[in-house]
């Protein structure tokens, strides 16, 4: 961290806290099991004053090239950010997320989340890859420009894939050494060890496609659920389906090694409404609470992250959350909850 604190500061003219937000953000997406970062922030709760504090900060790291890939998906070399606004370069918003008013499907007049990432994906791959490549090879042809074994791991921060039908996922690096891969040219040399750039990007942009895991997904083939209401039996159940919020998830379609980050829970149109609810299914998705209204909704599992979008004059209690809540578009809405990062 103090070399980023350094490059951030005194070369980029951040502030020290936008520094260790772009930095704490990479702890928050990484792979980093649950009870690493709760021993970590452990430590950091027993610093009782500043100085300890940024020694705490000094001894932190995180992998050079996937935080570079982070930095770059924000956009941070961008001095204009206008322009890049206007032009789209921008990684895409929640505020971009498909409405969720009771279609079956997906409305294809909808920028969904995940197809937008992929557009930025597509559109930015050649940058991206070169952020990757190894100094002394920017002298060379770009045809014999080689990607090592590492640089093509740190692409798995931001791609993924599969090879039997979304069954596991594997990440890039060794879905890139896989037969089907090398037959399929992904670009991979015995001899070096290396991947051919030119060879490895053709092969990602002939395969690359949305996420079988997202908002998107989710909407067009996960289950719904019924989860009860308060104060509601067995036969009033019944009566009141017509009523009730539209609540689905992926959890039975996502790899059980897999959960973190891919299992999604959509709450849509809860109103008038009290549900209090902890289970298996909760723990650890990624949770969407959108338009509801004058609700009462108590999800006590832990959970991975929380989205809450154009909800009013609810109140909404959380289990413990591993990484961020995000607010957005909202009115009179009172979230309790203990979270790493909430924003607004």
């Amino acid at each position: 961290y103090s070399v980023w604190k350094h490059i951030a500061c005194n070369k980029l003219q951040l502030s020290e806290d936008l520094a260790w937000m772009y930095f704490e953000g990479y702890l928050l997406l990484s792979d980093m099991p649950s009870g690493q970062k709760v021993a970590l922030y452990n430590q950091l709760a027993k610093c009782k004053t500043s100085a300890d504090r940024d020694k705490w900060r000094a001894q932190l790291t995180v992998d050079t090239l996937k935080f570079v890939l982070l930095l770059y998906i924000q956009q941070l070399h961008k001095i204009n950010l206008r322009t890049s606004m206007v032009l789209n370069e921008e990684w895409p918003s929640r505020s971009r997320s498909p409405e969720l008013e009771g279609r079956s499907t997906p409305s294809s007049s909808k920028a969904l989340d995940e197809h937008s990432h992929l557009t930025f994906v597509l559109n930015h791959l050649n940058e991206l890859m070169e952020l990757l490549i190894e100094p002394d090879a920017y002298g060379t042809a770009g045809s014999d420009v080689n990607l090592s074994m590492e640089a093509v791991e740190a692409l798995s921060f931001i791609i993924a894939g599969s090879i039997d039908r979304s069954k596991a996922v594997t990440p890039i690096h060794e879905l890139a050494l896989t037969p089907q891969a090398v037959k399929a040219k992904s670009g991979f040399s015995k001899i070096t060890g290396t991947f051919s750039f030119r060879m490895l990007q053709s092969w990602l942009r002939a395969t690359l496609t949305t996420n079988p895991f997202g908002i998107g997904s989710c909407i067009a083939t996960g289950r719904r659920l019924s989860w009860p209401m308060a104060a509601e039996d067995k036969e009033s159940k019944g009566e009141n389906l017509g009523k009730r919020g539209k609540i689905a998830t992926n959890a039975h379609l996502v790899p059980r090694e897999h959960i973190m980050g891919n299992k999604v829970i959509i709450m849509s149109q809860v109103c008038k409404q009290t549900i209090s609810r902890s289970s298996g299914t909760l723990e650890m998705a990624t949770v969407k609470v959108h338009r509801c209204h004058f609700a009462y909704l108590y999800l006590l599992s832990p959970i991975r992250s929380v989205s809450i979008e154009k909800c009013r004059n609810s109140t909404i209690i959380l289990g413990a959350v591993d990484t961020v809540v995000h607010v957005n578009a909202c009115e009179q809405v009172t979230v309790i909850g203990a979270c790493r990062r909430f924003s607004v």
